[in-house]
C-alpha cells in the first residue's frame, strides 16, 4: 500500500513536470487573464503603411507606431499599469537623472574645483 502510494505520487509528479514542460494547462486550472489576439482590426500589432503610401504616411510613421505601441500596452496590461509605467519612467529616469547630474556638476565645481567639461 505504501509502495503503491509512492509510485502514484511519483507518477503524478512526472505527469505534472511533463505537463509543465509542454505548456499544456490542466482543464481544472483557471486562466486569470484574457489573451490579446496577435492581430485584429484595431491595429494593436504594429502600424502598417497603406497600399498607396504617400509622403505624409512616411512622415507620420513614427508617431503612428508609438500610438500602436501604447494601444498594445494598454490592451495587454491595462491603463492603470500603463500610467504607472509612464510616470515612473518620466520621474525616475528623467527627473532624478537631471537632479543627480546637477548635484554632481555642482560638487565638481565647488568642492573639487574641477571644470564642468572635465567632470563629465
Amino acid at each position: 500500500s505504501k509502495k503503491e502510494k509512492m509510485k502514484q505520487a511519483a507518477s503524478h509528479l512526472v505527469h505534472a513536470v511533463k505537463e509543465k514542460a509542454s505548456g499544456v494547462r490542466e482543464a481544472s486550472q483557471q486562466q486569470h487573464y484574457t489573451n490579446v489576439p496577435e492581430e485584429d482590426d484595431s491595429g494593436y500589432v504594429s502600424y502598417q503603411f497603406p497600399q498607396q503610401a504617400r509622403f505624409c504616411d512616411y512622415a507620420m510613421h513614427g508617431p503612428r507606431s508609438v500610438q500602436c505601441f501604447f494601444k498594445r500596452l494598454v490592451a495587454n496590461f491595462g491603463w492603470h499599469f500603463a500610467i504607472m509605467i509612464g510616470t515612473n519612467y518620466l520621474f525616475v529616469k528623467g527627473l532624478l537623472l537631471g537632479i543627480t547630474g546637477g548635484v554632481r556638476l555642482s560638487y565638481c565645481k565647488k568642492t573639487l574645483n574641477i571644470d564642468g567639461s572635465q567632470c563629465q
